[in-house]
């Protein structure tokens, strides 16, 4: 679901660059993209709560696709997992949505993808670990050091794309 919604917004952005006169949009897509991920660092390292809008906003698009996901749940055999994860994946999330938009500001649709594709790849472990380690996994995530950890490389990914936005102004 993470790849799909890349490819479609994407290349969705792509559509509306060249009508919005081309590559010129791009870079403010990326600078809007930067901004976006520093405020997702600040949100990470629970410095500035702000992004929590942009969760309850998705929560539109989430009354559509909850009545689908929840036809899996309880889960009844592991084959129904994959459909059950496409559908989980559209459940409103900041973190996604900071990923979904720096996967826009490429303007390409399987730049978009592959962003996307390496978001989940990268959460993978996370979620496999979630049921079996959620105690443990609960007391590192609100370890402060590791939330400033967290954030502090995100917001010099965040100052990096901002930098090469800017450069190409």
């Amino acid at each position: 679901s993470y790849s799909l919604a890349g490819f479609i917004f994407a290349a969705s952005s792509s559509v509306l660059l060249v009508w919005m006169g081309g590559k010129e949009s791009l870079v403010y897509l990326r600078i809007f993209a930067g901004i976006i991920m520093l405020l997702l660092a600040f949100y990470i390292a629970r410095i500035w709560n702000g992004l929590l809008f942009v969760e309850r906003s998705g929560q539109v698009l989430w009354k559509f696709i909850k009545p689908l996901a929840q036809y899996f749940l309880p889960l009844k055999h592991p084959a129904l997992a994959f459909p059950l994860g496409f559908f989980w994946g559209w459940l409103p999330c900041g973190l996604v949505y900071s990923n979904l938009i720096w996967a826009i500001s490429t303007g390409d649709g399987i730049n978009g993808l592959m962003i996307m594709l390496g978001f989940g790849l990268g959460t993978f472990p996370a979620m496999m670990l979630v049921g079996s380690l959620s105690h443990k996994l609960k007391k590192l995530l609100n370890k402060q050091w590791f939330r400033y950890g967290s954030g502090l490389i995100l917001a010099v990914f965040a100052i990096q794309t901002l930098s090469v936005a800017i450069d190409q102004i």
